[in-house]
């Protein structure tokens, strides 16, 4: 008789670990459940940090050829000037064309240069969202291993 009730605390005991197993594997499960999805934030995070930083490179390639181009017409319009002095007037008025392609020059290269900058800027932006994905990345998956392994 006095093993019945032994055996029913033992039995009560056993229920009441047995719901708290169910209630930390339930924790568990909805922790798995955001690790995969941060999990899966930040790939994505990482990929578009990737497709930013190969846009801005393109954009930073563009700038450089243009630049290029832009040096040449100014090299091309330098030589005409030297070329062209056959009279006062016309040196003048070449100079002063020059002179105003020149200051459009300048205004377009500033933009190119403040372009450069920005482009330079957001791709160490996007390398540095792509370093903290992926150290995120790397801790969600570090936490969902262990919680495999404790599941």
């Amino acid at each position: 008789q006095k093993a019945l009730p032994i055996a029913e605390t033992k039995a009560s005991k056993a229920l009441e670990s047995s719901t708290s197993l169910q209630d930390l594997n339930s924790k568990l499960v909805g922790e798995l459940r955001v690790a995969r999805r941060s999990a899966k934030e930040a790939k994505a995070a990482s990929e578009e940090s990737a497709k930013a930083a190969a846009s801005a490179h393109e954009m930073f390639k563009t700038v450089v050829e243009e630049r290029t181009k832009l040096l040449a017409l100014n090299d091309r319009v330098l030589s005409e000037l030297k070329s062209n002095k056959k009279s006062a007037e016309d040196t003048k008025q070449k100079l002063k064309a020059t002179e105003e392609t020149v200051g459009a020059m300048q205004n377009l290269n500033k933009r190119f240069i403040d372009e450069l900058h920005k482009a330079r800027d957001e791709a160490k932006t996007n390398a540095k969202s792509a370093a903290e994905s992926a150290t995120r990345h790397e801790l969600v998956a570090k936490d969902l291993e262990e919680t495999s392994e404790r599941n």
